[in-house]
């Protein structure tokens, strides 16, 4: 319960390294808009000036950027500023990098300051003495540490030395009503028809920045082999942007299927997406929770997936999908090629990829759980000035 000192609402300022298109941008922003009509108000302070998701999805939150290009020593000052201008409650930092300064800067302006995990790439798994000791002083000035999945809480263990047991799980969650599956063919043909996609065969989607940690390549590779003869036939279409678009482009040609392969680029429509594919496949090296296989869950679409982060808990082979393990382009074309010989069988997977995520994955879910950790560690700092005051 808050004291009689605590102001309405409870002020949080969420920092993000930027605001392009990315899972843990596109978490953040979409817990902004879900906490929109409780007792919360917010702001996004990120590194780089970079804005494009939000203008994108539209959402009117108080942005500011440190418009950083390389390490900066005084972030932290510049960051405490404007937590006491902003009157910041609670700093909410996602991932590392900003962590140590983030902290720094809410001592400074009196406030508490939260740690979420959503994971890292492979080539950032290994850290130094100095920036393992700067992190562990972090955690202990922190007020919690929270990752999307447990994979991602071991992870963000072993890097940074911190103990695993000061990690607290909040997983991610989607809005299972936008993202659902198509009510009928027609709809889903219909749906093809507007984006102006094939409607006679079928569809393998992919939803993920055009970057090398997606292995796209990969993907290419597996599904040009698992298309030749005997198959039903199929096209896969790609969702995203990123500096491979254009080689990526140049090796589908040179494999022989450029006709077979589409280049949608960067979209906001992607719920309707969705429900045009009839399997979803993710080739990542690595991954936390990943939004973009959540939401294709929810749409009612059978996954394959790299059996990374979290997707163990998501995915039992034969029920809502396939795992496969990662960099094994012979694991994924068998797979795809046994799914795209037996068709049939992606709708009935499909409705339990959707029952697992209504099940556990709900956004409403999410929601609940960062309101409550905001309520608690509120209540605790005002606790602690009422103390501090008499």
């Amino acid at each position: 319960m808050r004291g009689l000192l605590a102001p309405q609402p409870i002020h949080i300022t969420h920092l993000l390294g930027g605001l392009g298109f990315g899972g843990a941008e596109f978490g953040v922003l979409r817990l902004i808009r879900g906490l929109k009509d409780r007792p919360f108000r917010h702001a996004v302070l990120t590194a780089s000036p970079e804005k494009s998701l939000l203008e994108a999805m539209e959402l009117h939150v108080d942005h500011h950027s440190l418009r950083l290009t390389g390490r900066s020593y005084g972030a932290f000052v510049r960051m405490g500023r404007l937590f006491r201008r902003l009157g910041t409650h609670i700093v909410h930092v996602n991932n590392l990098a900003l962590w140590p300064d983030a902290v720094l800067g809410a001592r400074l302006a009196g406030c508490p300051c939260i740690e979420t995990f959503h994971g890292i790439e492979a080539s950032q798994f290994r850290f130094g003495v100095i920036k393992k000791t700067l992190f562990k002083i972090a955690a202990q000035a922190s007020a919690r540490i929270t990752a999307v999945a447990h994979e991602a809480a071991s992870l963000f263990s072993s890097i940074t030395g911190i103990d695993r047991a000061r990690v607290l799980i909040i997983p991610n969650g989607v809005d299972t009503g936008f993202f659902r599956p198509p009510s009928s063919w027609e709809e889903k043909r219909a749906l093809r028809k507007s984006k102006r996609l094939p409607e006679d065969r079928v569809l393998v989607g992919c939803v993920a920045a055009l970057r090398p940690v997606k292995n796209h390549e990969g993907l290419l590779e597996a599904f040009s082999r698992a298309i030749q003869d005997g198959v039903e036939p199929a096209t896969l279409v790609f969702v995203g942007d990123g500096p491979l678009a254009g080689p990526l482009a140049r090796r589908a040609a040179s494999l022989g299927v450029r006709d077979r392969v589409i280049f949608l680029g960067r979209r906001m429509d992607i719920a309707e997406l969705l429900r045009c594919f009839d399997l979803f496949v993710l080739n990542s090296d690595t991954e936390g929770l990943s939004y973009a296989l959540l939401e294709a869950m929810a749409s009612g679409l059978p996954v394959v997936c790299t059996s990374v982060g979290a997707a163990s808990r998501l995915i039992t082979d034969g029920r809502e999908g396939f795992l496969v393990p990662p960099r094994d382009a012979a694991s994924l074309e068998r797979v795809l090629k046994d799914l795209l010989q037996n068709p049939d069988v992606l709708p009935t997977m499909g409705k339990q990829a959707r029952i697992r995520v209504l099940k556990d994955y709900a956004l409403e879910r999410m929601l609940e759980r960062y309101a409550q950790l905001y309520e608690e560690v509120f209540a605790f700092q005002e606790s602690r000035r009422r103390d501090s005051i008499f």
